[in-house]
């Protein structure tokens, strides 16, 4: 399976172009056999984040989880 993933227009989207890597690990959480689920991934970023990048960085995470569904390739 390979997914086409919009990570840089998802990422501006969601407020930072810096946060393109974060919309790739929404959409590979959603891939069959992923090693953490989305809810694990969810919970990293808010130990790892806060503030307006923890904002940007979970809008841009659930905005790959979504794309996931639609870029299946």
């Amino acid at each position: 399976m390979a997914l086409a993933v919009p990570a840089a227009e998802i990422a501006m989207e969601a407020g930072d172009s810096k946060s393109a890597n974060i919309a790739l690990l929404g959409a590979f959480s959603q891939l069959p056999g992923a090693p953490l689920s989305r809810e694990d991934l969810e919970k990293i970023l808010t130990q790892r984040f806060k503030g307006a990048v923890l904002e940007i960085n979970q809008r841009a995470f659930a905005m790959g989880c979504k794309a996931a569904g639609k870029g299946a390739v």
